[in-house]
C-alpha cells in the first residue's frame, strides 16, 4: 500500500456493504494504526492527484476473505473483522459530513488507503495494522 493505491470504487462500496449488512457478526477490532510517514505519503499523493479534494472519507469495511489469510482475522460468514479505508473526497460539507469520492479521471477507481488490505500483503511499505491480530 505504501501511502495508498488505486482501488475500484465499487469494491470499496462492496466492502462497506459487508460491514453494514452484517451487524450480527462479531466485532473483534479494538483499534487500527498506521505510521505517520505512510499517512503523510497518502495525503501528499492525494494533494497531487486530486487538487480539488477537501476532505477524507473513513469507510468502515469488512473484506471478503478465504481461509488461510493471516494478516487479518476471519470472522463468521467468511468476512474479515472490521477495518477502515480512507478515500479523498471533493465538495466535502463539514456540516453534513458528506462529499463526493474523488475518482481517477473518468474511471471508477479511487486512490485509497485500505488498512490491512488482504490484497496488499506483499507491500513492505504497508504500515497499517488492526488490533487484533497485530497488537
Amino acid at each position: 500500500m505504501s501511502g495508498g493505491k488505486l482501488i475500484d470504487h465499487q469494491k470499496i462500496v462492496s466492502w462497506s456493504n459487508n460491514h453494514k449488512n452484517n451487524k450480527a457478526l462479531t466485532f473483534e477490532t479494538d483499534s487500527a494504526g498506521i505510521s505517520l510517514s505512510e499517512l503523510e505519503d497518502f495525503i501528499k499523493t492525494i494533494r497531487t492527484k486530486y487538487p480539488d479534494f477537501n476532505g477524507i472519507r473513513f469507510s468502515f469495511v469488512r473484506y471478503p476473505l478465504s481461509a488461510g489469510t493471516d494478516n487479518i482475522k476471519l470472522s463468521e460468514n467468511n468476512l474479515s473483522q472490521p477495518s477502515i479505508v480512507l478515500v479523498p473526497v471533493k465538495s466535502f460539507d463539514p456540516a453534513k459530513g458528506i462529499g463526493d469520492d474523488s475518482k481517477v479521471g473518468t474511471s471508477e477507481q479511487v486512490f485509497a488507503l485500505a488498512f490491512a488490505d488482504p490484497d496488499g500483503t506483499d507491500d513492505p511499505g504497508d504500515s497499517s495494522i488492526l488490533c487484533p491480530p497485530r497488537c
